[in-house]
């Protein structure tokens, strides 16, 4: 009997007009939390994609603001907050997170055009900077789903002490680990400094493994141009920078640069070229 006077109250109350508007209320909020879900996802992803932008390509942080202006402008969704640059500070953590997973995640799995892992160059360069040493790591690899065959990952630039052979060796091991193994070491690429404290040989010794190390191509270029400036024949290279030092001198800043672009101006020395966008990349 009293079962029966439930189901009898519970239809009441289901059947109130009461109930069915708070229902009612109840579908409109879950839908508009569900579109603000979804539009704060999408905001996210716009924001994120223009502060990584900035943060892969090296760009100031404060180029944020324009940016976002500009994507508004265009009619882009970008929200009603995290619009100041140093919304990019505090979105690298994550993005750098993410990319360290993805890289990991690259190395560890074998390519489906060999069936192993990707071979790896390891990168190193010594560099002490206010008294302090540090090893700069990277790697080269090979990744054949890209336009460009050959890939390099800078990884590190971590204090090390010392700044002897072990002490490098050390450094460059630990940033390795987890990354690369045995079968994907191919030796070392460096400066004289790493290479003349035989790090490559103890990073053989590390992986037991004799690969071929070899002189970084960009220092080997450095130490040509030291030798180059100071032949006779190529007396012209140290002509060439000293004119354009001179020019520098005289017209980075005051009245002499205001008056550098007048005269350039007079002589239309550019046509349909902005000289001003030319500018900061020369002065």
């Amino acid at each position: 009997m009293v079962f029966v006077h439930l189901k009898e109250t519970l239809k009441k109350h289901l059947t109130r007009g009461g109930h069915l508007e708070k229902m009612k209320e109840r579908r409109v909020r879950s839908k508009l939390e569900e579109k603000t879900m979804s539009r704060d996802k999408r905001v996210g992803a716009v924001l994120g994609a223009v502060s990584y932008y900035l943060l892969k390509k090296g760009r100031p942080q404060e180029d944020y603001t324009t940016l976002v202006n500009l994507l508004s402008r265009a009619g882009v969704d970008v929200g009603d907050i995290n619009h100041s640059f140093k919304f990019v500070a505090k979105f690298a953590p994550a993005a750098a997170e993410v990319v360290k997973g993805r890289v990991s995640t690259y190395f560890q799995t074998a390519l489906v055009q060999t069936g192993r892992r990707p071979p790896v160059k390891i990168l190193a360069d010594k560099a002490t900077w206010k008294h302090r040493t540090r090893m700069v790591s990277g790697l080269v690899t090979v990744m054949p789903d890209t336009p460009v065959l050959l890939q390099t990952f800078f990884l590190a630039s971590k204090s090390c002490p010392g700044g002897t052979g072990d002490a490098m060796t050390e450094s460059l091991v630990g940033v390795m680990e987890g990354l690369v193994d045995r079968s994907q070491y191919l030796g070392i690429s460096a400066d004289g400094a790493t290479l003349h404290c035989n790090v490559g040989r103890k990073l053989g010794e590390h992986f037991q493994k004799r690969v071929h190390d070899d002189y970084d191509p960009l220092h080997k270029a450095g130490l040509v141009h030291v030798h180059m400036v100071k032949d006779k024949q190529y007396q012209f290279v140290n002509n060439v920078t000293e004119n354009i030092s001179a020019v520098y001198r005289m017209f980075n800043m005051g009245q002499e640069f205001a008056h550098f672009f007048e005269v350039a101006k007079e002589l239309a020395v550019t046509s349909g070229n902005d000289l001003e966008f030319k500018m900061p990349r020369f002065f």
